[in-house]
């Protein structure tokens, strides 16, 4: 019997189904967004920063266990005592935000301004996302604000003035001061960011393939995006499974044409009759860029029917 070699999924990189996991750089979809990922999707205006490893000492000590207790209480699911480090002016924007747990959480890079009053914190947590009834390991990056204020350090929402889609930046308007004027309501990450990862889809999230003949079947993709975006395929190392893309670029409304096929008489060059007792599922993903979308079609080889082996062992008992 053999088994296939299942694709290694991890959410936020490429990964070559021989290789491990081991970068971060991605958006994503991919497990969840909130509030605090709005960062990492925006452009702010240049400012002269200093990096932690300029700062006084005790300044970096003192942010550090401010921040290590607010994510401590996302990986606990304790989000009131998040709370409790959120500025004043900012906790309206946290109580609207999405929250999501972490199994942990790491500080990447700490860049001050202000006379080391302010702080803009890079932060990489670890956490799961569910994929078709399997639970798969993801890494979300995270941006967020600090300001010192009576004598600590506290978590504050930072209004971006520019916002970085796949086709461009956008100007985010200011905000009006009136105060006779309903504020706007803070846009919601969470859906903006799924917007985008939804934006290219496939017609089919899984396909059979016979196991014991040549069989082909076909998936297309379409770009809803108002731009254009690159396709790159990942596929699994199964003899006599053959996947092609028609076209590794889509402009803004096209198709493209996925055809994944298995070949019995290619497989049995290299793995003889096992070819056709292969069984188990799969992955095939396709990496769309520039918003780091993960489209995964997975794959189900379908063993030989009981009743047409059955025929054939009739069959050879006959012949004998």
């Amino acid at each position: 019997m053999v088994r296939l070699q299942t694709l290694d999924l991890r959410i936020g990189v490429r990964v070559p189904a021989s290789q491990p996991f081991s970068a971060i750089g991605w958006m994503m979809k991919m497990l969840k967004f909130g509030l605090f990922l709005i960062p990492s999707l925006l452009a702010f205006g240049q400012e002269a920063s200093v990096p932690s490893e300029k700062a006084p000492p005790e300044v970096n000590q003192a942010l550090q266990a401010r921040i290590d207790k607010f994510y401590g209480a996302f990986i606990r699911g304790k989000f009131r005592e998040a709370y409790l480090l959120v500025s004043e002016d900012s906790q309206d924007a946290f109580m609207e935000s999405a929250k999501d747990t972490y199994t942990s959480c790491e500080t990447i890079k700490i860049d001050y301004t202000d006379n080391f009053t302010k702080a803009k914190v890079f932060e990489k947590c670890h956490g799961t996302m569910a994929w078709h009834g399997a639970n798969l390991p993801s890494i979300v990056p995270l941006t967020t604000h600090w300001k010192f204020q009576n004598g600590d350090w506290d978590w504050c929402y930072v209004r971006p003035a520019e916002v970085v889609t796949p086709w461009g930046v956008s100007k985010v308007p200011p905000e009006d001061t009136d105060p006779n004027k309903p504020k706007p309501s803070i846009p919601d990450a969470k859906a903006m960011v799924q917007g985008f990862q939804n934006a290219v889809k496939a017609d089919k999230e899984l396909v059979t393939l016979h196991s014991w003949e040549n069989s082909k079947e076909v998936v297309h993709l379409h770009n809803d995006m108002p731009g254009t975006v690159d396709l790159k395929l990942e596929v699994p190392k199964q003899p006599g499974l053959k996947v092609r893309l028609d076209k590794t670029t889509l402009d803004a409304g096209q198709d493209a044409t996925l055809e994944i096929e298995y070949r019995v008489d290619d497989a049995e060059i290299l793995c003889g009759d096992c070819a056709k007792k292969v069984q188990g599922k799969t992955v095939v993903t396709v990496l769309v860029e520039p918003i780091r979308r993960f489209v995964m079609i997975g794959l189900n080889f379908e063993a030989k029917p009981a009743e047409e082996r059955a025929k054939e062992a009739e069959k050879a008992e006959k012949k004998n």
